[in-house]
């Protein structure tokens, strides 16, 4: 075999070739590439002894586990051989477990899966630091409804690949801090016999083996009209984990966009891996950031799962799991398990300002963006959940006149700025006014004028610092003329100028009947708006 070329235009060629890698990758990335490549050479965390794994599958596997192992620092290491003999499989894993150093330089934060490809039997040894992470009850699942499937059914890098992405989710919980949780195996548990009647436990394991679920069943009617597209996007989410706590990935049912419906059928799915998917977010706070016919939804107290993706079609709210692939990418060995991407479609430009460079990864603004502590980045600490509280809904002018005017009989609304020096000393005014309007009983509606990134991301704790009663939610900036035509049927006036604070008390059908402009007007505690907020009290 030639390696190099024979004329000088093919040397040219190939320094040009070189030239432009060396121009187009880092040398960052050289150098992770080279040390993944020693890493595959030298540590050899599969030993394929039976020659079950393709050299092309090890590879890549061997690449996984040293991202896996920059992250948390465990050793993980797969021996497949062809027979245990003279000794019990549990005897053989410790002995091997011993002899291939497992955990060694790790401080015994080490695993090593044992599979005899004769008898078809899988052992996991556990070292002594991880046990707290990898129970008995986690490793006992694992063992039980996983890795067994893939292997019994002949796809042992499948099972390999498949079980490091549920190990992985498992280690990252307990960097956060979380302890297995089994409540959502139960949930599945619960919802699978409750759709498939008594005796399903027995069918789901008896199907288990064959690996992966038949994406070519078509679902029953009664099963299509159940999982349909919902009046609400959190209604369309709940629907959503029903169908994937049922593990049948019936793909057909019109809860999902058509084009999901397309992707999702070519897509190879096993049961245990759609536990995985489930058991990562499932009992999970969120929020949801609706706008128009587009929702993002994203979780507020982990970082480790990615948002989705609703669509509002005219039979109802959809869930896009299309768009969940096409603008989010998944990532090992950093701090960041997963980032967004701007694919430039409808959600990417209608929830532009969500997308926020968490250095170099876009993550969701709002959502749980703690950096996940690892050995590759020693100086990332453990932190604290952020609290929902902190996420900046922004809303058009039209979209906060709607539901201003879909407020209960009393209302006041504050149209204010967050940021500057009027604001600094006028904002704890502005919030006891508010305070005491509430105390009324009145409905509040504020709104922050649109800002900065700087001022809009620091306006949760602005209004936590002077105790304001409403929650921080921003104007999107409008067009000339769109804030005084939204705001005239309500009574509201807005001129071509007007100062802030803009406060308007509306009482029923009677539209306002107080405003004031500026925070000279909160001088003796605003009396027109105070004084307007007791008047529409009943008494």
């Amino acid at each position: 075999m030639r390696l190099f070329p024979r004329t000088r235009w093919g040397v040219a060629r190939l320094l040009l070739i070189i030239g432009l890698a060396l121009l187009i990758f880092s040398p960052s990335w050289w150098l992770g590439e080279a040390r993944e490549t020693l890493a595959f050479v030298v540590s050899r965390r599969v030993s394929d002894r039976a020659g079950v794994v393709p050299l092309s599958e090890e590879w890549q596997l061997e690449r996984f586990l040293q991202r896996m192992e920059d992250e948390s620092g465990v050793d993980i290491r797969f021996l497949l051989v062809p027979a245990v003999t003279g000794e019990s499989l549990e005897a053989y894993g410790v002995r091997m477990a011993r002899s291939l150093g497992v955990g060694r330089d790790a401080d015994r934060r080490g695993l090593l899966f044992v599979y005899d490809v004769a008898d078809r039997r899988l052992r996991l040894e556990v070292g002594a630091q991880m046990e707290p992470v990898i129970t008995d009850a986690f490793s006992g699942y694992l063992m039980r409804e996983h890795v067994r499937n893939f292997f019994g059914a002949g796809n042992p890098p499948m099972g390999i690949r498949t079980t490091l992405f549920m190990v992985q989710q498992r280690l990252r919980e307990a960097v956060l801090g979380q302890d297995y949780d089994p409540r959502p195996v139960r949930y599945i548990d619960d919802v699978r016999r409750l759709a498939l009647g008594g005796g399903a436990s027995t069918v789901i394991h008896a199907e288990a083996g064959s690996g992966f679920l038949n994406t070519d069943r078509t679902s029953a009617r009664s099963t299509r009209m159940y999982f349909s597209p919902q009046p609400t996007p959190d209604l369309a989410y709940v629907r959503y984990v029903e169908w994937m706590a049922r593990g049948r990935y019936e793909t057909d049912v019109p809860l999902f966009t058509p084009v999901s419906q397309e992707y999702m059928a070519g897509q190879p799915m096993t049961r245990a891996f759609n536990d995985y998917i489930l058991m990562a977010e499932y009992g999970q706070p969120y929020r949801i950031d609706e706008r128009g016919d587009l929702a993002l939804l994203y979780f507020t107290t982990t970082p480790l799962v990615g948002p989705h993706f609703l669509r509002r079609t005219p039979a109802g709210w959809t869930v896009d799991i299309w768009t969940e692939v096409l603008d989010t990418r998944n990532y090992a060995g950093g701090w960041y398990t997963w980032g967004l991407y701007n694919a430039g479609d409808d959600f990417a430009q209608r929830f532009d300002d969500r997308f926020i460079d968490m250095g170099g990864v876009l993550r969701v603004a709002g959502g749980d963006n703690r950096p996940l502590p690892s050995r590759a980045y020693p100086n990332i600490k453990p932190q604290p959940a952020p609290s929902p509280v902190d996420t900046v809904v922004q809303l058009t002018v039209e979209e906060a006149a709607a539901e201003i005017g879909a407020t209960g009989p009393r209302t006041l609304v504050i149209l204010y700025y967050g940021w500057g020096a009027e604001p600094r000393t006028g904002l704890p005014a502005l919030a006891a006014l508010a305070a005491k309007c509430r105390d009324e009983g009145v409905d509040l509606r504020a709104y922050a004028m649109p800002q900065g990134a700087t001022a809009r991301w620091l306006l949760p704790e602005r209004l936590r610092e002077v105790h304001a009663p409403f929650p921080p939610r921003q104007l999107r900036q409008w067009e000339p003329g769109s804030l005084s035509r939204a705001m005239s049927p309500l009574g509201i006036d807005i001129g071509t100028e007007f100062s802030t604070p803009l406060l308007a008390v509306r009482v029923g059908g009677s539209g306002t009947v107080a405003q004031v402009e500026g925070y000279s007007a909160l001088a003796g505690r605003a009396k027109p708006i105070a004084a307007a907020c007791a008047a529409a009290t009943p008494r």
